[in-house]
């Protein structure tokens, strides 16, 4: 029998119920695996139980923020032969996730984890002696990834971050650093540096998915020049909220390998968690250092995974299925886009009316973000550049 460990950090998110968590056990017992269950109670509890215990199983998952996420990825690490990971969101802002559509929702996850029958290769960041899974980043707002509090998080989600961020306004000032990219050389002053490998920064800063590719053994380097005035600042603000990099106040380039020298005091978040500031910062990509099962990533799983939704009883996990396939459908193929439209089809037949409204609107998403070779036709007083939504092909 496969053997799983599961690191559960009960103190993260906004509910500290651990009610979700038993279903995801039950879910990972259904698929076939021996569950070890190892609870956190603080700070590098994680990345102990990754390091002592993951080398014994076949699949290591944890549920948390990301704080734990770093932690087991950081205890894996020092394993010579490592098992892929699953992660369960379960924190107040969960960049990583959101950057990869893991869904949300403990049972959501769970079931693309259990379904999934081929782990994704990522990139994996190294700085100076620690790892970490999105993030390097210093400057404006980092220390509120670090200063707000487990219960100002548990208590206003996303909210502490921004709060704890405004504290941090009348403190803001330019860092003097040296920054080597990949034979490029910035020597400036700076408000905000990042190296990542992530849509989402903080869940307060985002970048164009089209730039990010979080498995291609670069990452993203981001520098915001220190604005004169508060015009200055207005335009660097509203460029980054447009997505717009080719701007005299911002420094954008896909790098391997950074190294950073300074004399100024510069303290460093990793995915959120505080690392001390030092005179020289050597910053590594590790490419396809992580296995992540996170999604539907063949038929066969695709398929396994509908055969489960379709023969399950239970109106809530149901749901579930429902929202997992919401978040996944854009990505499907086109067989298995027709395959989900048969099932949902079946389910606008299903007693519980929620059920069928879910399913109507999936339909009507799968159908207007699909293939361009149908469409609908065209008013005639519509402009001829116009494109109509389209259909299945």
């Amino acid at each position: 029998m496969k053997k799983l460990l599961f690191i559960v950090n009960p103190k993260a998110g906004r509910t500290r119920s651990m009610a979700p968590m038993f279903e995801v056990v039950a879910r990972f017992s259904q698929a076939g695996y021996l569950i070890k269950l190892f609870t956190t109670e603080g700070p590098g509890d994680a990345r102990r139980a990754a390091a002592e215990l993951g080398g014994e199983f076949d699949l290591v998952v944890c549920a948390g923020g990301d704080g734990t996420l770093n932690e087991t990825l950081c205890g894996l690490m020092t394993l010579e032969q490592r098992p892929p990971v699953g992660y369960i969101p379960h924190g107040s802002t969960n960049d990583f996730a959101a950057s990869l559509h893991i869904p949300s929702q403990p049972m959501a996850a769970a079931n693309a984890i259990a379904a999934c029958t081929q782990p994704r290769l990522l990139d994996l960041g190294q700085h100076n002696g620690r790892y970490f899974a999105y993030v390097a980043s210093f400057g404006a707002f980092t220390r509120a990834s670090y200063s707000a509090t487990q219960a100002a998080k548990n208590a206003l989600g996303h909210l502490a971050y921004i709060f704890e961020g405004m504290n941090d306004l009348d403190s803001l000032r330019p860092y003097r650093c040296r920054i080597e990219a990949d034979g490029e050389v910035f020597d400036e002053e700076y408000i905000f540096g990042a190296v990542c490998n992530s849509t989402s920064l903080g869940g307060l800063m985002k970048l164009d998915p089209n730039h990010v590719k979080m498995d291609d053994g670069r990452f993203e380097l981001l520098l915001l020049r220190m604005p004169k005035n508060a015009v200055e600042l207005s335009t660097l603000i509203g460029s980054l909220t447009r997505m717009e990099y080719d701007v005299p106040g911002i420094i954008f380039r896909h790098v391997e390998h950074v190294t950073l020298t300074t004399e100024d005091i510069i303290p460093w978040s990793l995915d959120g968690e505080y690392a001390a500031s030092q005179p020289r910062v050597e910053i590594c990509n590790l490419h396809h250092a992580i296995r992540l099962m996170h999604t539907v990533s063949t038929d066969a799983s695709f398929d396994q995974l509908l055969e489960q939704a379709r023969g399950e009883k239970n109106t809530l996990r149901i749901r579930t299925s429902l929202e997992l396939f919401q978040e996944y459908h854009t990505y499907m193929s086109g067989g298995n886009k027709r395959k989900l439209l048969a099932f949902l089809y079946e389910l606008l037949l299903y007693p519980e009316g929620d059920v069928r409204r879910l399913a109507g609107q999936l339909m009507g998403s799968v159908l207007a973000n699909s293939g361009p070779k149908y469409r609908k036709e065209l008013p005639s007083a519509a402009p001829q550049d116009a494109a109509a939504p389209a259909m299945l092909s």
